[in-house]
């Protein structure tokens, strides 16, 4: 029970029992159109106007569309009665179109129109096509062959989800609309070839068996190599039909029996075109046509007599004459200059005075130019005899007239001069360019290395390096980046002119390419351009130094000495200690103390060595042994060099001694020796500069240095702070290093 307005409702149904509230003041209180006692009556729900929520009103379901306002789905085809109004469907039927797909399949699964029995409107039910032929129901064309379903399936009966049904390569479609051939048989017309390969292989007609009408059915002329184009393929007057089932000759053979008579002509004349003498009397059919012996048998002439029926008398008979249409009132009825009979005997053709068509008459042929008057070319160069001699001017009865390897009519094509067997004069015969080299026979130098294609391939001398052959198709036979003619005829860097192997790369093997060398302007026929004992190629790619100065970095040492000595060619000043390479007994450390410790020790030693010690400060004033290689350096004043002349002043263990360049010492060499020999002689310039190798015994003098610096340091570390007063100070650290090593004085 429910008390409204001091009124109580007991609302109860046996399908559906609703408790509700109505509005005592409206009689339709879900504004639905029907009245709430209706709606109780109904079994709606009064407050709802859509009791089923199929978003139709109660009152337009019942009264309009007549579904059941209490079920969403009024035809159970799975849409909403609601689908009146989204899809245009009838929510009374669940197949709206009743093409027996259900609304729903129809929208949601194949995508047609639920309300056309015929989506794509090609004449098959959508579930005609969806459920019998299993065709596209939106697609009246499933397999785009240019046919619809419909004439597919009803008219045509080809398969429609197959756009070839016969598997010939043709579409249906094209089948149907363009050839009009049978698209459900591969061999339309049936004569034993493909309608595809008929249009697109032999070109014959798919819808004729017989194309060319000859009475062979078109495969079996592909069998029999015949044309089933052509009636009469080798043209001798007789079908191919006829020829294979009437007089059994060979329809590829205008003449099966060889004799000069086509198949066709013998037929007409009654002799056996299978055989050359029809009648077995030794004379062949020809030379019994040609000579009308038939004639003078038939009638009992005797063959002395012939010249009887001969009115021109040319040795033809007139019957003979008449029937090939010659004058039998001359005997040379093309006035050629040569009787008909000759003419008919040589197997010319008397009716024309130019047989082979060629421009020269047959008598001119065979009595002055000495050609074939059968043949155009004589010589089957290209070019016909007439070509020859009356405009290239070249031997009409030799296929290559100027012996070059090439025929004259090759030679005309090319653009080359059949009477020239070089035509571009570079001493290679045009045959030759064009078969065995594969040059340019119309250029002298095919690659434009300012060779000629002669001088490549039979060689040429070059300057200083001898014979070398190189490649006329390559400009550049070695890959230098020099043309070939550059190498051979020379070249010029900084004025100077040298020769190069056009066949190697690198012609003084120091590692650059000859054309590097062009560009960095070094010798490429000298690996060490500038002699400093470092090949251009070391230079310029490992040590980064100028190989055209011995002294990239115009310290005072050369590149080679640096190099060896481990300090920095491209640097003055190696360490970076202030003091230049080329005075720096220790250039590649700069320790100042060990740096003055080697000196001040070394001075010493070797003073005590040379048995030298009356003015040191004087007479010596520095000697430098190198930290890394056992190099001694020793800095001498002029009037001491001429003191070391003995081996033995250099220590036992002299290996050798390098050479001195006055722009590093400032003094004119006298003399160099190794191992052992005199050393060194120099007499002008402030200093002299003596560089030698020690052997392993020598070391221990460098050990010795190493060992005292620290004692050094530690006695006399305030005076080694500074150069400026190590001079003064050098005589007590004398005395130590004298009694530290037991030199004694």
């Amino acid at each position: 029970t429910e008390l409204i307005n001091g009124v109580e409702y007991w609302i109860n149904t046996t399908q559906n029992t609703y408790r509700t509230t109505t509005n005592a003041t409206n009689k339709d209180s879900d504004g639905d159109g029907f009245d709430d006692y209706e709606e109780f009556i109904r079994k709606l729900n009064p407050l709802s106007n859509d009791t089923d929520g199929d978003n139709l009103s109660d009152y337009i379901e019942v009264i309009k569309y007549e579904t059941d306002p209490h079920i969403k789905d009024h035809d159970k085809d799975g849409l909403a009665d609601n689908e009146i109004i989204i899809h245009g469907t009838s929510p009374l039927l669940n197949d709206t179109d009743r093409d027996d797909i259900s609304d729903y399949d129809e929208i949601f699964i194949y995508k047609t129109d639920p309300i056309s029995d015929d989506s794509d409107k090609d004449g098959l039910s959508d579930g005609e096509e969806i459920l019998n032929y299993h065709t596209d129901a939106t697609n009246n064309d499933t397999d785009c062959d240019g046919l619809n379903d419909y004439e597919e399936l009803r008219l045509l009966l080809t398969n429609a989800t197959n756009n070839d049904t016969d598997g010939d390569t043709l579409l249906d479609g094209v089948e149907v609309n363009v050839y009009g051939t049978d698209p459900r048989s591969s061999d339309t017309d049936g004569d034993g070839l493909s309608d595809s390969d008929e249009l697109n292989v032999y070109g014959t007609n798919p819808l004729s068996a017989d194309s060319d009408g000859d009475g062979l059915y078109d495969g079996a002329e592909k069998t029999l190599k015949t044309d089933p184009l052509d009636s009469d393929s080798d043209d001798d007057g007789l079908t191919d039909w006829q020829e294979v089932y009437v007089s059994l000759t060979k329809p590829l053979d205008n003449d099966t029996d060889n004799d000069t008579l086509s198949d066709g002509f013998e037929l007409n004349i009654k002799t056996n075109p299978r055989t050359e003498d029809s009648d077995g009397d030794g004379l062949s059919d020809y030379e019994e046509y040609l000579f009308d012996a038939q004639y003078n048998n038939t009638y009992g002439v005797d063959p002395e007599t012939r010249i009887k029926y001969d009115s021109d008398g040319d040795g033809l008979s007139d019957m003979f004459e008449v029937r090939n249409g010659l004058d039998i009132l001359s005997n040379d009825s093309d006035g050629d200059g040569l009787s008909d009979y000759n003419e008919v005997f040589m197997g010319l053709n008397p009716k024309s005075n130019d047989t082979d068509n060629d421009g020269l008459s047959d008598y001119e042929e065979i009595v002055e130019t000495l050609t074939n008057p059968r043949n155009n070319d004589t010589d089957n160069d290209g070019l016909s005899d007439y070509e020859e001699i009356y405009i290239f001017g070249s031997d009409p009865c030799n296929s290559d007239g100027d012996n070059d390897g090439l025929k004259d009519g090759d030679e005309i094509r090319l653009g080359l001069d059949p009477a020239d067997n070089d035509t571009d004069a570079d001493g290679l015969l045009d045959g030759d360019e064009i078969y065995v080299y594969h040059t340019d026979p119309q250029d002298i130098d095919s690659d434009d290395d300012l060779l000629s294609d002669y001088d490549e391939v039979m060689g040429v001398n070059v300057t200083g390096i001898g014979w070398r052959i190189t490649n006329p198709l390559e400009n550049d036979t070695d890959g230098d980046n020099l043309l070939d003619g550059e190498e051979v005829f020379g070249f010029y860097i900084n004025n100077n002119k040298y020769y190069t192997d056009p066949t190697s790369s690198d012609t003084d093997k120091d590692g650059l390419l000859d054309g590097e060398e062009k560009t960095w302007g070094t010798d490429p026929t000298n690996r060490d351009t500038d002699g400093d004992r470092l090949s251009d190629s070391e230079e310029v790619r490992k040590y980064g130094t100028n190989p055209l100065s011995a002294d990239s970095d115009g310290d005072g040492v050369n590149d080679y000495t640096e190099v060896i000595m481990h300090t920095n060619p491209l640097s003055s000043d190696t360490d970076g200690d202030g003091i230049p390479d080329r005075f720096d007994p220790l250039p590649t450390t700069n320790n100042l103390h060990i740096i003055i410790a080697a000196v001040v020790v070394l001075i010493f030693v070797e003073m005590y060595h040379f048995g030298y010690f009356r003015n040191w400060r004087r007479d010596i004033l520095a000697v430098g042994l190198a930290d890394s290689g056992g190099t001694l350096m020793l800095f001498i004043p002029e009037e001491f060099a001429e003191r070391i002349r003995d081996p033995g002043l250099a220590a036992s263990g002299l290996m050798a001694i390098l050479e001195i360049r006055n722009e590093i010492s400032g003094a004119e060499q006298r003399s160099i020796f190794l191992s052992g020999k005199p050393t060194i002689f120099v007499d002008k310039g402030r200093y002299g500069y003596l560089y030698v190798f020690l052997r392993r015994g020598y070391r221990r003098i460098y050990r010795k240095i190493v060992g005292l610096h620290n004692k050094i340091e530690e006695r006399f570390g305030e005076i080694l702070e500074s150069w400026s007063g190590l001079i003064d100070e050098l005589e007590p650290i004398r005395e130590f290093i004298i009694e530290k090593t037991g030199l004694g004085t």
